[in-house]
């Protein structure tokens, strides 16, 4: 059966990017074993980007990568699609604030968090890389750290395929 936006309830905009705006929602029904009052982001096109062939194929990059590489390092995409306020997105929503937003906010990462974001981010690459991919923008704004320290690598929508490689589900 095949997701269904309109199954999301949205409270508020997470942000904006180049493509497009992410929205924090919750999921009103189970999906894909992901039980129903899970936080999910719900990211949807600019307006200008609604028909562009690039935008499009790097939304559906997203999910692919997102539904097939699974680590607790990568974001996990779980349906796209088009409605009436066109392509769609809907991934588990990854708390806390980007690494961008820490190091300016709090400077420097202490050496213990540094080694715990190191890890979580460079397994979710190793993850991704056995997968036959390539992330393409890692960036600090691109890394979501949560209240306990855990790092997730986000934005898969520069991601490439490593060539001559059919890669493993991760």
């Amino acid at each position: 059966m095949p997701f269904d936006v309109s199954k999301v309830a949205v409270h508020g905009e997470v942000g904006s990017g180049a493509t497009g705006r992410v929205w924090r929602g919750e999921l009103t029904e189970a999906t894909d074993g992901v039980p129903a009052g899970t936080a999910v982001a719900v990211k949807r096109l600019h307006p200008a980007l609604r028909s562009d062939p690039a935008a499009l194929a790097s939304l559906q990059l997203e999910m692919e990568i997102g539904a097939s590489v699974r680590h607790p390092g990568l974001a996990r995409a779980l349906a796209t699609g088009v409605d009436a306020d066109g392509p769609w997105l809907v991934a588990i929503l990854v708390p806390g604030r980007t690494l961008r937003e820490v190091l300016s906010e709090d400077g420097p990462l202490p050496e213990p968090l540094l080694r715990s974001v190191a890890a979580s981010v460079s397994g979710g690459l190793a993850a991704l890389h056995a997968g036959g991919w390539v992330h393409g923008d890692v960036k600090p704004e691109n890394m979501r750290l949560d209240d306990a320290g855990r790092a997730v690598l986000l934005d898969m929508g520069f991601a490439r395929r490593v060539p001559g490689s059919r890669g493993r589900r991760g």
